[in-house]
Parts: structure tokens; sequence; C-alpha cells
């Protein structure tokens, strides 16, 4: 994507976002009408700090491609990006490291708190404006959002099959299809807040 690298921020930094593993910061009133590019890459302490978080074997290879452009002339802001990466999960069933690879794309729009909150949703709305923390977007946490919701729940080393990865661990264990376990259910609870009410 075209426009300049954006550099990290240190201005309007929440306290309790100061040990994210992947922050990086931009200000929506230093972003042209044209809009600015972004991207970034991790390093091996942020690649491992992030698989700890997310409960894996090991990320490899972690990097965000973006676009931040004013909405209608401000103050919102929309974000689009791609995360790519190469990783290896931990197996359900052997516990054997899974490689895998994301390449996930996504839409953000960030505005005013006022803007992201008590609005009423639909079904048929499109996906709500997430709100400013302190002001600013925090890039960095926005890629590690969306690769850990594009991680596969149930990873499974070759020859392991879905049954066996959903089979009962213990006595009176029981594992839904639609229930992930693990790090994977605050995600789930997450994503499914921010879902419309029907």
């Amino acid at each position: 994507m075209g426009g300049a690298i954006m550099t990290t921020s240190t201005e309007s930094k929440p306290k309790d976002a100061q040990d994210r593993e992947f922050s990086h910061w931009i200000q929506p009133g230093d972003i042209p009408a044209g809009g600015r590019g972004i991207r970034l890459e991790a390093n091996t302490e942020q690649m491992a700090a992030l698989a700890g978080r997310f409960g894996l074997h090991s990320i490899d290879g972690l990097s965000l491609e973006a676009k931040a452009r004013p909405v209608g002339g401000g103050p919102n802001v929309l974000v689009h990006g791609r995360v790519l990466a190469k990783l290896q999960q931990i197996c359900a069933v052997t516990l054997e490291p899974v490689q895998a690879s994301i390449d996930e794309t996504f839409d953000t729009e960030f505005g005013p708190v006022e803007e992201a909150v008590g609005v009423e949703l639909s079904l048929s709305d499109a996906d709500p404006v997430e709100p400013f923390e302190e002001g600013g977007i925090d890039v960095g946490e926005l890629a590690a959002q969306h690769l850990a919701l594009a991680l596969d729940p149930y990873p499974r080393a070759p020859g392991v099959s879905l049954e066996q990865a959903l089979a009962p661990k213990g006595a009176g264990a029981v594992l839904e299809l639609n229930q992930p376990s693990g790090p994977f259910a605050a995600l789930q609870k997450l994503k499914d807040s921010a879902e419309p009410q029907g």
C-alpha cells in the first residue's frame, strides 16, 4: 500500500496498554485526507510474547500492511488492513506443533466514544464503530486481535481427525463444536459481544 510508514506514537497511550506485545499507536489528527500507509513487522521478542498470549507453539513471522484514512472528513478513521503470519499451533490431540499460515484482511472504523457507544444495531448493520483509546488507535494491537480470531480453534496434526480433536478429554468432559476451549474461549466471547443482537 502506498504512503509513508507511520512511526510509533507514545502520546495518549492508556495505562493498561503499556504491556501490549505489538503496540503501535497512530493519532487521527496526523492522518492526511488521502490516508496514510502503515507497515509493521514483529520482531523475535514480540512474536514470542504473542505466542505465549495466544497459547501457540511459536510465531515465525508476523506483519501488518494497512491504510488509515479519515471517514467523510473526520473525526472517524477507517483502517483497512492485512495480517500475514506464519506460526505453529499445538495439536489438540497429540500436542505436536502444527504449521499454519494466516492471511487475514479487515476493515475497522474508529471514532470518538460518543460515536461508538449507545448505538442500536440490527443484523443488517455494518460492524459497529470502535472507540478511540484516549484519542488514538493501537494498530499493532488491532493486528494481534485479528491474528487471534483467524487461528484454528481445533488445530490438528496430519492424520488426526476433527472427531478426535473434539473427543472428551476425561470423564464427564464435554466439548461442543461451537465452543472453543483454552485461550480461544475468551476471544470467542469478545467476538460474540461485538456482534449485533437479534
